[in-house]
């Protein structure tokens, strides 16, 4: 394996330094805490609302304890709880929504122009509490959709229950530039209720369009004749772009049938779908392995592509550019506008890694949050502190890693969304138990809390610092404006690879040396 030399140029005069992980990190921890009850606290999703304050929302079974002021209507059940706080972690406000009965995994969007937080969850509750209406299937109590939205003082502006006969769950809302609201989840129901439009299969995915105080304008079902899912190895995912048109990710295993054209690469793949403001599909692409992979999330990315963010069990072959690191790695797809695939890459340990979510840093590149099992090999470069531990990766453009860190207690912690502040801090949220370890100093209220992790570059560093690995250098002029030499004894020993990064982690330079150079020029 080649040595990789990797230098962090700062600022308009350049100053260089070598970044080795042997060394230590650039991204340290800055805060961390554990929010919640005395009962337990699940899933969960972190947006971030301006003015370094945070919307965050999960769902809950604990009563008025801990952190949690607020009650639910059922203390025997789950309902939503979601709470807004700033890099403090001080209270500003919080709120249940919740009816009678279940509640289930919960998700929040946030539209940016009026701050109003979107929510989302599954629900077996009839017309109680925060819930003004039935399920669709009363009195019997599968699940449907229960879908709203509150203003960013958490007063609820309008909520609305969606479903068929029979079970609807797992829904995503997205509210568009247009102020239309779609909502988009898994569903078994035959026509009935809401639901207009028959499956194609077993589980297919049921999309609403309302407008903008949740009237239905009209539904639609995309899948095909065996599964589309949403389980916990995966979630719906879904951004805006161009012409108000919307592009969604999930996971499917059926065949090239209903609207799905594309064929199976193995068992379950990611697919890509482009809709029109009237649901008509545009394009729909498929990408996997011999194996299962499983969807996580989408994003615009700045050259009008979108990168895909899961997992994956496959070997190399189909899609898979790459071989197997452990059980289950990370997978990354770069698409273009058209949904061609540019590249992937994979990122793993020697047991399980799960991507999760994905977003774009600052100055390019992307960070890729997810949490996992495994020893500090290959890609993860740290021992773990528990059983799981969050998992959090920075990636220059071309999808290779940087740069990788690890957050946990002495337990199980589960991360599920990162959210990117201006200052180029990222916040990490989840779910850990009650375990405290080195990074995690909080020891929590109850069986699950929201663990939240604050990590931001500390430039600590003075000049060259000179990693053990090479037995002596010299890079001069330091700092530099256009150009340094290095001179090292490895670069007679083996073949190096050279690897300039600015600040925001963009790649500006890469050259490959070979053994015997006595010294190189690299332009910057």
């Amino acid at each position: 394996m080649n040595n990789i030399l990797k230098y962090m140029l700062m600022s308009t005069a350049l100053l260089a330094f070598l970044n080795f992980p042997a060394v230590g990190q650039s991204y340290q921890v800055i805060s961390n805490r554990c929010l919640g009850g005395s009962g337990g606290e699940g899933g969960g999703s972190i947006v971030y609302c301006g003015n370094y304050e945070f919307m965050i929302g999960c769902f809950t079974t604990s009563g008025v304890s801990g952190t949690k002021t607020v009650p639910l209507c059922n203390p025997t059940n789950s309902g939503m709880w979601t709470f807004k706080t700033d890099t403090t972690y001080s209270d500003i406000w919080q709120m249940t929504i919740d009816g009678y009965g279940v509640e289930g995994l919960t998700e929040f969007s946030i539209n940016l122009n009026n701050r109003n937080l979107n929510f989302s969850c599954g629900s077996m509750s009839d017309s109680s509490c925060d819930k003004s209406e039935n399920n669709k299937s009363f009195p019997n109590h599968p699940s449907d959709y229960w879908v709203g939205a509150c203003d960013s003082s958490g007063v609820i502006l309008w909520e609305k229950t969606l479903g068929g006969i029979s079970s609807d769950d797992y829904p995503i809302i997205f509210q568009s530039s247009a102020s239309d609201y779609y909502v988009i989840g898994t569903s078994t129901s035959p026509v009935g209720g809401d639901k207009t439009v028959a499956n194609y299969g077993m589980d297919d995915y049921w999309m609403v369009k309302l407008d903008s105080i949740g009237h239905i304008k009209w539904d639609k079902v995309y899948g095909g004749s065996l599964r589309e899912l949403h389980l916990n190895d995966d979630r719906l995912s879904m951004v805006e772009t161009d012409n108000n048109a919307l592009v969604f990710m999930g996971t499917t295993n059926s065949p090239a049938d209903g609207n799905v054209s594309d064929t199976s690469r193995g068992t379950y793949d990611l697919w890509v779908v482009k809709i029109d403001t009237s649901g008509a599909i545009i394009w729909d692409k498929r990408f996997g392995g011999n194996g299962p992979e499983y969807a996580n999330r989408i994003i615009n990315t700045p050259d009008k592509g979108f990168m895909l963010c899961g997992q994956t069990r496959s070997d190399q072959g189909f899609d898979v550019s790459e071989s197997k690191k452990g059980l289950d790695d990370v997978w990354i797809v770069k698409i273009d506008s058209l949904g061609n695939k540019q590249f992937d890459k994979r990122y793993g340990g020697n047991n399980h890694s799960y991507g999760i979510d994905i977003a774009n840093a600052p100055g390019g590149g992307y960070w890729v949050g997810g949490f996992t099992d495994s020893d500090s090999l290959f890609d993860v470069s740290q021992p773990g502190y528990g059983f799981w531990d969050y998992w959090l990766i920075r990636l220059d453009s071309l999808g290779t890693k940087i740069w990788d860190g690890r957050y946990g207690g002495s337990g199980y912690d589960h991360l599920n969304s990162i959210a990117v502040l201006p200052d180029s801090s990222v916040v990490l949220c989840g779910v850990g138990d009650d375990g405290t370890s080195p990074v995690k100093t909080d020891s929590g209220y109850g069986g699950g809390d929201m663990y939240l992790v604050r990590i931001k570059y500390v430039d600590n560093t003075s000049g060259i610092a000179q990693p053990k690995s090479i037995s002596s250098f010299q890079l001069y002029p330091n700092p530099a404006q256009d150009a340094f030499t290095l001179v090292s004894d490895a670069l007679k020993q083996r073949e190096v690879t050279i690897s300039i990064y600015n600040l925001p982690g963009e790649l500006v330079y890469r050259e490959k040396v070979t053994p015997n150079t006595n010294s190189i020029r690299v332009p910057i």
